[in-house]
């Protein structure tokens, strides 16, 4: 959790690469957990922030990191 003032923090992902380089990811999940799956059995780890973003509205991020970036996968609704 990252505090963007005195009342407001989100969960922010920090990955460092092996080469010391530092990638963040800010959501705005307020109160969540972060799980990691390999979902779709390609070997590669998904990453999967979840939580409440504001009174009682649940939100999961599906994340890879690839090409020195967190990108977002997206689910079929």
């Amino acid at each position: 959790m990252v505090a963007e003032n005195e009342y407001d923090s989100f969960l922010t992902l920090s990955i460092v690469s092996a080469n010391g380089e530092t990638v963040r990811y800010k959501t705005d999940i307020q109160r969540g957990n972060v799980w990691v799956a390999d979902l779709d059995g390609d070997g590669r780890f998904e990453i999967l922030p979840t939580g409440d973003v504001m009174s009682d509205d649940y939100f999961t991020y599906c994340l890879r990191y690839e090409n020195g970036a967190l990108c977002e996968l997206l689910f079929a609704d």
